[in-house]
């Protein structure tokens, strides 16, 4: 039974996975028309991409300085 169940697990994990792909597919296929037709949301785009990556660096940045924190307090006890 544990088998089936893991089966059924890949089975929607694929599923999930090939929606994400086709969405996509077509989100950047319509951008890239829309590029063509609009070089200014190309230069949008870039400006969106940049903030957003930024952000989601100093975002993970924070996240790891507070990790190591931890494990420097679980070291000190424990070292």
């Amino acid at each position: 039974m544990e088998k089936i169940h893991l089966l059924k697990e890949i089975k929607h994990s694929v599923s999930s996975i090939l929606w994400y792909f086709s969405i996509q597919g077509i989100v950047l296929v319509l951008l890239g028309i829309g590029a063509i037709f609009y070089p200014q949301i190309l230069i949008l785009l870039f400006a969106f991409f940049f903030v957003f990556i930024g952000l989601l660096s100093i975002w993970a940045a924070i996240k790891l300085y507070r990790l190591l924190r931890h494990f420097n307090k679980f070291f000190d006890l424990f070292g």
